[in-house]
C-alpha cells in the first residue's frame, strides 16, 4: 500500500465569543504561546498563538463577528 503524503496545517483563524476563555484553553491546555494580541477596532480583538517561535502565528483568535 502506498504511503500517504504527510500534511501539515500552517495557520488557521477562528472566530470566538469568549476571547479570555479560548486564549486560556489554547495556552494552558494545548501549550500554545501568545505571540501578539490587540484590538483592531472597537469590539474586535485578535490573539495570535504559536507553538513554534519561528512562526508569528499558527492560530489567530478573533472576536467581533456579526451574528
Amino acid at each position: 500500500m502506498p504511503e500517504l503524503p504527510k500534511w501539515e496545517l500552517s495557520h488557521i483563524g477562528l472566530f470566538v465569543t469568549d476571547m479570555d476563555r479560548m486564549r486560556e484553553f489554547y495556552t494552558r491546555l494545548l501549550g500554545f504561546k501568545v505571540m501578539d494580541a490587540g484590538e483592531v477596532r472597537s469590539g474586535v480583538r485578535l490573539t495570535f498563538l504559536s507553538k513554534d517561535p519561528k512562526d508569528h502565528h499558527q492560530i489567530v483568535l478573533v472576536t467581533g463577528r456579526e451574528k
